[in-house]
């Protein structure tokens, strides 16, 4: 989490958050290189702030048990002071996150299941198909989401992750949650309000959203051609083929009500796969 003199940045992970603490970062520090002596002299004294700029590693509060400290801070972890500020973060293709994620093979050294459940349920673990890593999602989000999800709701991973990270009070949502919220539109009245970057469109988004905010354009204008950080790199030759028709409905089904909330907002995306399989 970061927060600034007028918005605060959650980190969604695995959406390209990382560019985002990087480029504000680098404007942070070029604003303090660029203070005259007279306005440091009088921030060394306290009569004058210096600019507003904090990164927040706080307790880990998406995983049940879980006691390490995180960058991906949730909106209930935001001071209380800085709560009415413009709350900014980013959202990517949830097709495309879940294939980074399965990519990235965090979940080799991370994961909730004992030795005696891998062989069990994934004997071939750490080489999983794709369809075996939703396997392994669906037992991660038994295991360690809180509070427990009801046995039978239909829901996805990425929506839980969405929910703990930007509803006002995640926990009873998560609490009360059955197949009839995920089929409403009752999130409209529980999720705080968040300006969404688009990960397809980081570099842009970010650049227009600085501007917004007043940024000189001198100071912002490397936002539009600065490269990715830490950009996964993919293991697939070709990520289209990795989808099935049973996947996608997958995906599509339990991450219904992400699906809908990103529509919400005008975000939505085509159904991915090889050319020629049903959309």
């Amino acid at each position: 989490m970061i927060i600034t003199d007028d918005f605060v940045v959650l980190n969604l992970p695995k959406t390209g958050s990382t560019f985002v603490r990087t480029v504000l970062k680098k404007i942070h520090r070029a604003r303090l290189d660029k203070r005259s002596v007279g306005a440091r002299v009088l921030q060394a004294v306290h009569l004058r702030e210096r600019p507003f700029f904090a990164e927040l590693m706080v307790p880990n509060i998406m995983e049940e048990g879980a006691s390490d400290r995180s960058q991906h801070g949730t909106w209930v972890q935001i001071p209380e002071m800085h709560r009415g500020k413009t709350v900014v973060s980013v959202v990517r293709n949830p097709y495309d996150r879940l294939i980074s994620s399965y990519e990235f093979r965090w979940w080799v050294k991370r994961h909730p299941l004992s030795e005696d459940e891998l062989r069990r349920h994934l004997p071939a673990f750490p080489e999983l198909t794709l369809e075996e890593f939703l396997l392994l999602r669906r037992l991660d989000l038994r295991h360690t989401r809180i509070p427990r999800i009801r046995e039978n709701v239909d829901v996805g991973l990425q929506t839980v992750q969405f929910i703990q990270m930007f509803f006002k009070d995640p926990r009873q949502v998560l609490e009360r949650l059955d197949n009839d919220y995920l089929d409403s539109d009752r999130f409209l009245e529980d999720m705080a309000t968040i300006s969404f970057l688009r990960t397809e469109h980081l570099n842009a988004d970010l650049h227009g959203f600085l501007r917004a905010r007043g940024f000189a354009e001198n100071e912002i204008a490397f936002v539009a051609g600065h490269e990715k950080v830490h950009e996964t790199v993919g293991r697939s030759d070709d990520r289209s083929k990795l989808w099935t028709r049973e996947i996608v409905d997958e995906v599509q089904r339990t991450e219904r009500l992400l699906f809908r909330i990103l529509q919400h907002h005008g975000l939505s995306y085509a159904t991915p796969g090889p050319v020629g399989m049903p959309g």
